[in-house]
């Protein structure tokens, strides 16, 4: 029994030492023209910051879906979602190589057509 206890402690730290087990981190930099847009995460309402902004995520598996809405005063609402890359083992590394992703706010005068998938540019 005590054998059956040390290698599965074993096999648990090297997991660890690895990188095997737990979650990996992705980062966006997120900007809007024009700056300024609030970033408001869909799935659960939180204000994540403004724009120009540096948001990390951490999650298991190699992507997440992210779903974003920037607001600005003057301007459209406008939602917007991107795959982003879970490729990092640290916060710091996600934070210093983050994907950059780019939404476009139309003014609330401007009688443009264009849709989300025109205005928004989101990079890997």
């Amino acid at each position: 029994m005590k054998k059956f206890f040390a290698t599965t402690a074993a096999m648990l730290v090297f997991s660890l030492l690895t990188g095997c087990v737990g979650n990996k981190y992705g980062s966006a930099y997120i900007v809007s023209n024009p700056p300024g847009a609030e970033v408001i995460n869909m799935d659960d309402g939180t204000i994540l910051g403004v724009t120009p902004l540096k948001q990390v995520w951490r999650d298991e598996g190699k992507r997440k879906f992210v779903n974003i809405q920037l607001d600005k005063e003057g301007y459209k609402d406008k939602a917007t979602s991107f795959w982003l890359t879970l490729k990092h083992r640290t916060r710091k590394s996600a934070v210093n190589d983050p994907q950059f992703v780019e939404v476009i706010l139309d003014s609330k005068n401007s009688n443009s057509n264009s849709t989300s998938e025109d205005s928004t540019n989101a990079l890997e």
